[in-house]
């Protein structure tokens, strides 16, 4: 109970920080103007991993001069290269001075989008030039260390721990990052968090236990190795079901047979136990998704010998972190230009049109307008499309979801 309370008020001290952080940045990135060409060429340079280009702005003392010049969405020339992988140009901001902890609109730092993305050697960079390593995003509340164990990024998770992360700090929704690497059968990343002391009995919003969620999959390496680190067989989620009880709803009785010998040598696994068997006498109620209805079944157990058979259990899970009261779309969003885009990355703005677009052509759809106000628009224009791009956003917040 104590390291517990520890743990809680070392969390909300790290949240005070950052949204003071947050609140001190979006004032920053919230005045900027888009009549700086260097700008938009930082950050095209940036995107398109131009080392020369930004050695060049580093020779003229543009680069210092705009180390920590944010997008209208809060990105950072460092925020940018961290999150495509540019290890060369973080080394050329960091020389410069640039801030590692400036925090886009969704409060996240270079680190976290390092993290999330698996640069290893640009998550090691960053805290050589001492970046805050528990800073939670104000979206889904992850750390730099969630998020590496939400991708899998065992190496990440490691470098992140030797530094100091909070092993046990828990999202919005109370998942932590033991919980995201046993939900997704990240065996590498679990090893790394249990071997760094990690919790092994943090309940969700639902009750879900890492445990739960390997038994529920059918990870029969995820449920030895949390129980070998003291995962408690017996705990129930707000359903009153146990890991066991997953297990054998979806027919993985190896895991059923370990997690019965589990509670039958913990007395306190056993007495969970039967608590949960005392729930089910009257009804067993099928989880849902977000919400979802509920269907009572007859309360049996699996028995083949018998022909009874319990429908297939899943796991609760949160809801997905709403925005203006729109969810939020599933799907990452590949900004313009970037590493993920079929041809690659590009350098500056690609035209889909079959012919040039130049000031002269412009004139032509302007029925012989001024040529030089024409160019003039379309810089703008361009300057405009390429600062409001959202480069970072992506949908971490997605929780783990097993098929029925």
């Amino acid at each position: 109970m104590l390291r517990q309370r520890q743990r809680l008020k070392r969390q909300s001290e790290r949240g005070e920080r950052a949204r003071a952080k947050q609140s001190a940045m979006t004032r920053t990135f919230g005045s900027t103007t888009l009549d700086d060409e260097d700008k938009l060429g930082l950050l095209q340079a940036v995107k398109a991993n131009d080392v020369a280009q930004v050695a060049s702005l580093a020779d003229s003392g543009a680069l210092d001069r705009l180390r920590n010049y944010q997008n209208h969405h809060g990105d950072s020339a460092l925020i940018l290269a961290a999150w495509y992988g540019h290890l060369e140009i973080v080394q050329q901001l960091l020389a410069v001075q640039a801030d590692p902890d400036l925090l886009n609109c969704d409060g996240n730092p270079a680190i976290n989008c390092a993290a999330y993305r698996g640069h290893l050697e640009l998550v090691e960079g960053l805290l050589d030039a001492d970046a805050s390593v528990d800073c939670p995003d104000t979206v889904t509340g992850k750390t730099a260390l969630i998020k590496a164990a939400y991708s899998g990024h065992a190496a990440v998770c490691e470098a992140l721990l030797e530094a100091g992360a909070d092993v046990d700090f828990c999202d919005e929704q109370g998942y932590t990052a033991l919980a995201f690497a046993a939900s997704f059968g990240h065996r590498e990343a679990l090893q790394v968090l249990l071997q760094a002391g990690a919790e092994t009995n943090v309940q969700d919003g639902y009750g879900i236990t890492p445990l739960i969620h390997a038994a529920a999959r059918g990870d029969s390496f995820g449920v030895c190795a949390l129980l070998e680190y003291g995962a408690c067989a017996g705990l129930l989620d707000v359903e009153g079901k146990t890991a066991r009880h997953y297990a054998e709803s979806n027919g993985f009785h190896a895991i059923v047979d370990e997690l019965t010998q589990c509670a039958l040598r913990d007395p306190a696994d056993r007495s969970f136990e039967e608590a949960a068997m005392d729930k089910m006498t009257t009804a067993v109620m099928t989880p849902r998704i977000a919400g979802g209805p509920a269907t009572s079944v007859a309360p049996t157990w699996s028995d083949a010998s018998a022909g009874d058979v319990t429908p297939r259990m899943t796991p609760r899970v949160p809801v997905a972190v709403q925005q203006l009261g729109q969810p939020v779309s599933m799907t990452p969003r590949v900004p313009l230009g970037g590493v993920d885009a079929p041809n690659g990355p590009r350098s500056g703005l690609a035209v889909s049109a079959t012919r040039p677009i130049t000031a002269a052509t412009m004139c032509e759809f302007a029925k012989g307008g001024d040529a030089a106000s024409i160019k003039y628009l379309t810089q703008k224009l361009c300057n405009l499309v390429t600062l409001l791009e959202q480069d970072t956003s992506f949908a971490d917040h997605v929780y783990p979801k097993f098929s029925c």
